[in-house]
């Protein structure tokens, strides 16, 4: 942490991903990333910003990707553990290789509500509309009744 509202860190991720032409394409991704979070009007106003270096098999290079994500989230009442969530992340490709173009790659727009089950759980439920701009197949707009469970230790 930086301070009370400030924190940088990175990782790696390993993942499958399942190309709408089929099969399975494996990625390596590295990240860095810094997070900032202030309480705003009663709720919390959080910002993500993270540059990615992903390795994908069968591609040209190393797909370079920003990302900036911005959320609020509000109790439904003071001292609630419900609450309402939006966000917005626009994700940024800053080169360009054989499976990607430089330019927006996607953005994802969130509205739901969720639950602090106790200090570590929470569970959130709403509507992700998610926008995939075709630079090498036709757009694609997806909307999603998303569902998540965080847990942090």
């Amino acid at each position: 942490n930086i301070d009370k509202h400030s924190s940088v860190g990175g990782g790696y991720a390993l993942g499958p991903m399942f190309p709408i032409t089929g099969g399975t394409t494996i990625e390596n991704r590295f990240f860095e990333q810094y997070v900032w979070t202030q309480p705003l009007a009663g709720g919390s106003l959080s910002a993500r910003t993270r540059f990615e270096q992903r390795f994908i098999e069968g591609n040209s290079g190393v797909d370079h990707r920003f990302r900036e994500y911005v959320r609020y989230t509000h109790p439904i009442h003071t001292g609630s553990k419900t609450y309402i969530a939006g966000y917005d992340e626009l994700f940024v490709h800053m080169n360009d290789t054989t499976r990607s173009r430089s330019g927006v790659d996607q953005n994802r727009a969130f509205a739901g509500a969720g639950r602090a089950l106790n200090a570590h759980v929470r569970v959130e439920m709403g509507y992700l509309n998610q926008f995939l701009p075709g630079h090498i197949v036709p757009d694609r707009m997806n909307h999603v009744l998303s569902g998540t469970l965080q847990i942090s230790y």
